[in-house]
Order: C-alpha cells, then structure tokens, then sequence
C-alpha cells in the first residue's frame, strides 16, 4: 500500500512532466511562438501606458499642490484605465 506521501510526490511529478511536455509541445508550433511574441508586445505596451500615465498623474498632481505615493499613483492610473477604458 503506498503512503499518503508518496501519492502526492507522485502526483506532484507527473504533472510537472505533462506540463514540461504541453509547454514543448506548445512552443514547437509556430502559430504559438507568433501568439507569445504578440502577447508580450501587448504585456509590455501596457506596462508603458500604465507607468507613462503614472507619470502624467504626478505632474497633475504637483501642480495642484498635492502629493501621493508612486504606489498610489499606478493604482489610480489601473483604476481609471480600467474603468474608461
């Protein structure tokens, strides 16, 4: 009879190789390949409006003589992102 333990470190390994092998046998095709570098391009544009904005919400804050953290300024850029669009 197999313990407990041994049937989770079991488990826990056959996933790792069904997943090592989806992702090989993912990346092989080109059509998949094409779709990553899209899907970073779009990942890193984002990141660029968000931290660009960012910036925007602190010179208009600034000038209106008011002062919040960069933490508070990338949430309320995410949030009106978000919420215009």
């Amino acid at each position: 009879m197999i313990s407990n333990l041994a049937k989770r470190t079991t488990t826990k390994t056959i996933s790792r190789k069904i997943s090592s092998f989806q992702l090989k046998y993912f990346l092989r095709n080109r059509t998949s390949q094409q779709n990553l570098v899209l899907l970073k391009r779009l990942l890193f544009g984002l990141l660029s409006l968000l931290l660009l904005y960012g910036i925007f919400f602190h010179i208009f804050m600034y000038l209106e003589d008011r002062e919040y953290s960069p933490i508070n300024g990338l949430y309320w850029t995410l949030t009106t992102m978000s919420t215009l669009g």
